[in-house]
């Protein structure tokens, strides 16, 4: 759950900003909850941090593609 409160932290700060730096530190911290909290032992915070790193990824997807 930190690393996933790290990375909505981060995600807010990267919206904030131009570039992709805080949002590359978010995908980050998702992928190091997604370590931890996989479908078979955290399935619900499994599936908020799959899904919040869908949409952080899209995000720097588009700063990428604009940039």
């Amino acid at each position: 759950m930190t690393q996933n409160n790290l990375g909505n932290a981060l995600w807010g700060l990267g919206e904030r900003e131009n570039g992709t730096v805080r949002l590359i530190e978010a995908v980050e911290a998702y992928r190091s909850a997604l370590a931890v909290a996989t479908p078979t032992t955290h399935q619900p915070l499994c599936e908020l941090v799959t899904r919040n790193l869908a949409n952080v990824e899209e995000l720097v997807a588009e700063r990428r593609h604009a940039g």
